[in-house]
């Protein structure tokens, strides 16, 4: 009993000299807009938009291209769900709307993602 009364103030310690940094508090503040993040990216098809994404921006017909089995308007929709967390940004070009990573955090994170699962990264 004595230890685990030791490590759960060693714990209360730690967290709060994280709190006083700042850390938590920063994390606290930022865990609705990173949850949001993680929600929009939650649906394997979108994960699939994203990384379509990575090379630069893109049609919503190029974008099917990168997703197997997907219509036009379900792009459309995960399109809109990603744009509306933020993920995505939209441009007008002549009679093309095109999409691009709205985040250089969600950049590197996907970047990330892809190197550790779709490359040689160590399992």
């Amino acid at each position: 009993m004595g230890c685990m009364h030791e490590e759960r103030e060693q714990i209360a310690e730690y967290v709060h000299e994280e709190s006083q940094d700042g850390f938590a508090h920063d994390l606290e503040a930022h865990a609705e807009e990173v949850a949001a993040i993680f929600k929009a990216l939650s649906s394997h098809k979108r994960l699939l938009i994203v990384c379509s994404l990575l090379d630069g921006p893109r049609s919503v017909a190029h974008i099917a291209e990168y997703v197997p089995g997907i219509s036009l308007p379900a792009v459309s929709q995960h399109l809109s769900a990603l744009k509306a967390a933020d993920v995505l940004s939209c441009e007008k070009r002549g009679q093309h709307v095109l999409y691009s990573l709205a985040d250089v955090r969600v950049k590197r994170l996907i970047e990330q993602v892809r190197q550790d699962f779709c490359g040689e990264g160590e399992r």
